[in-house]
């Protein structure tokens, strides 16, 4: 009996340790989607009821004046404190985006897209693609403005493998994008990493999206849904190790990459073996670097 009831104790135990531990831990096994939908992941998209790619040498009253505009749906008043913006600052994608949302608003029938950026942590590379977005939006609506088959584009924030994070955020914007009936298809991610992440997000809600900057070769043939429209990084390994074989006549090659990235690991291993092939010999290990 004695022996029983200590069983018994320790099978308690071994059940209060269990119990502690699923309570204790519940932050980290609930999913990061969940824990970012809290912090409000709708305030990280906008049409033009907020301004989230904002250069701070962009700022003047009339932008802010025109988002309050789009905000409270004054639209002729945001047309016209948008046009006079542009007259000194013609180069903002992002207020553009928003221009062209208004007209497409007021045409009969509209097409949706959205884009997503690591704007959070990389604003300049992020308008840099937006100026391309902003102005192929333009140019669409431009020749489509008797048909009334204008496009608006939605712009989203997903900090892009933000090491705080890492792709959490940008899961929680695909999921958002995804639930959202009116999105046609996406344009992004940006790095391989954050476009594997989200990939079978897309692929479950058959949403098509398009990186015009992800290149791991991981993503090669990875979903029906996924495109890009840069090659991967087997071509320009390709290129690379051409050029060190041809043009530099080098016949030892060091190496460096980041673990911790999808990308460089890619790049990386693709280049050894173009490597391999152009100076028919084996190369030594390659040195890892880890992220700070």
């Amino acid at each position: 009996m004695k022996l029983l009831l200590s069983g018994n104790k320790i099978t308690a135990i071994l059940l209060a340790i269990v119990t502690f531990l699923l309570v204790s831990c519940q932050h980290f096994l609930t999913p990061k989607i969940s824990v970012f939908h809290n912090n409000k992941i709708a305030e990280r998209i906008t049409f033009g009821e907020r301004s989230i790619a904002l250069d701070t040498e962009q700022t003047s009253p009339a932008r802010e004046q025109a988002i309050r505009s789009i905000r409270d749906r004054n639209y002729d008043t945001a047309l016209r404190y948008l046009t006079d913006y542009f007259s000194g600052k013609p180069n903002d994608p992002e207020a553009l985006i928003f221009f062209n949302n208004i007209k497409a608003e007021q045409t009969a029938q509209s097409y949706t897209i959205a884009v997503s950026l690591p704007i959070s942590s990389d604003l300049n590379g992020s308008l840099e693609i937006l100026r391309g977005v902003a102005h192929a939006q333009h140019d669409w609506n431009l020749a489509r403005d008797n048909s009334g088959q204008s496009l608006k584009v939605a712009i989203a924030d997903d900090d892009d493998n933000n090491p705080n994070n890492g792709t959490g955020i940008a899961e929680a914007i695909a999921t958002e994008l995804s639930n959202r009936n009116d999105i046609l298809a996406i344009i992004g991610h940006y790095s391989s990493d954050t476009s594997l992440a989200t990939a079978n997000i897309y692929q479950d809600r058959q949403l098509v999206a398009i990186s015009p900057v992800s290149t791991s070769v991981q993503l090669t043939d990875y979903s029906p849904y996924f495109f890009r429209t840069v090659p991967s990084d087997a071509k320009a390994a390709q290129s690379l190790a051409q050029y060190g074989q041809l043009q530099l006549s080098q016949a030892k090659v060091a190496v460096f990459y980041n673990s911790d990235s999808n990308y460089s690991q890619s790049l990386r291993q693709e280049f050894m073996n173009a490597l391999g092939k152009e100076m028919k010999s084996i190369l030594p290990k390659p040195s890892a670097i880890k992220t700070p």
